[in-house]
């Protein structure tokens, strides 16, 4: 039973599986995971609400395994914010586009294996990629409407759903994000993922439309 928003220490030092698998949910959802590979054990935090967790281990692909664990309460500070580890410090690519341009967002300069994601401003999950060529992703996204997109970049075992979820992969795994032929480096962490955003403008005809909407209305005025 926790009994404060202490965080939680998951510590696996000596397991003896090739890889093993850390849980630890709340209510049939998983809200912390690490996968722990032979003797190179590591520990994990997060911060919990107060209430009742369970804590499964589990060998890979379901096979045998033997293990040690320890659990325990620990103080718990906030880290400072990184760029990229999540939509609210999410890297800014600016103004991108119009509204109905095409956007060609990849990971062909990565290493490894990536998957993508890309989200509306409202966290709506508009569309995924894992293997475009070989093990790296692309969206040509076109965007119909003018606002802010989110981009979150993962490794392999990514799962995107709405509500601005990515995770699932590797930690700390390093990639390169490239928007219409520009790149950008970061490392998948925070959320489970590297986040970016761009905006896209109104098309030139309603901006058009706009200006000479604002310039009647000025004339009224004057008048």
């Amino acid at each position: 039973m926790i009994t404060d928003p202490d965080a939680v220490l998951l510590d696996s030092l000596e397991t003896g599986a090739i890889e093993d698998e850390q849980k630890l949910t709340a209510s049939g959802k998983v809200v912390l995971f690490a996968f722990l590979d032979g003797f190179n054990g590591k520990s994990v935090r997060t911060a919990l609400d107060a209430g009742t967790y369970c804590l499964s281990v589990e060998g890979f692909g379901g096979g045998a395994a033997t293990f040690d664990f320890s659990l325990g309460a620990v103080d718990f500070a906030e880290p400072d914010p990184v760029v990229g580890d999540s939509p609210d410090n999410a890297l800014s690519w600016g103004v991108v586009g119009v509204a109905g341009d095409l956007i060609d967002i990849n990971t062909f300069n990565s290493a490894g294996d990536t998957e993508l994601g890309i989200f509306d401003a409202s966290g709506n999950l508009l569309g995924n990629n894992d293997d475009a060529i070989g093990l790296l992703s692309q969206i040509v996204f076109e965007a119909s409407e003018e606002g802010t997109y989110y981009i979150a970049t993962g490794n392999y075992n990514t799962t995107f759903n709405s509500g601005f979820i990515a995770g699932g992969g590797p930690m700390g795994e390093a990639v390169t994000l490239t928007v219409n032929g520009v790149d950008v480096d970061g490392v998948v962490e925070g959320t489970g993922a590297f986040w970016t955003s761009f905006n896209i403008v109104p098309e030139p005809s309603s901006l058009s439309l706009l200006a000479f909407a604002g310039l009647a209305l000025l004339r009224r005025r004057r008048s």
